[in-house]
């Protein structure tokens, strides 16, 4: 988080380019990675997880996510607030509205945000470079199993209905 106060940053994305700097200084892997496999370079005796990854199909990729939540995953209709008195907003009580600063034209009150991490992704995890097509289509290019994680529901599919929630408004 960046809201401006105390880290040097101005907003969070220069709090986040802060932050990959120094996964970049420090050799912290921030894209796909092959692991529960060892393949090694050939001028090198020591192991590399990503190296020469057509070696072998064994493994697993791990690739994190960036994203952030947007408000068209709110498909539900909204709470009555009759019904549901004193539920605070989501923007009063989870901090990435609270906490977060973004320079314009982002905005955590619309999809902008999660398009800049969506187009983030596209730079950072470069799939096309990584399983190459070969004739096949992505999914025919690895055979071992892909995992990914993020900070926030990837799928509007795996979002809990708002009566289940411990903050129905979470949605929003």
């Amino acid at each position: 988080f960046s809201n401006g106060q105390g880290d040097g940053c101005n907003n969070s994305i220069e709090k986040l380019e802060k932050i990959l700097q120094i996964c970049a200084d420090e050799d912290v892997r921030i894209g796909p990675v092959k692991v529960g496999w060892h393949g090694t370079r050939s001028n090198s005796t020591q192991t590399h997880l990503m190296d020469d990854i057509a070696a072998t199909n064994s493994g697993v990729w791990v690739i994190p996510l960036f994203s952030f939540h947007h408000t068209s995953f709110d498909t539900e209709p909204h709470i009555d607030p009759t019904a549901w008195k004193g539920i605070p907003s989501a923007r009063r009580v989870v901090a990435d509205y609270r906490r977060t600063k973004w320079p314009k034209p982002l905005s955590p009150l619309d999809d902008s945000v999660a398009k800049f991490f969506d187009g983030l992704n596209d730079v950072i995890l470069n799939l096309d470079n990584l399983f190459p097509d070969d004739d096949s289509g992505w999914a025919g290019t690895t055979t071992c199993p892909v995992l990914t994680f993020s900070h926030f529901l990837p799928r509007i599919e795996l979002m809990p209905e708002k009566r289940y929630l411990s903050i129905p408004t979470l949605h929003s």
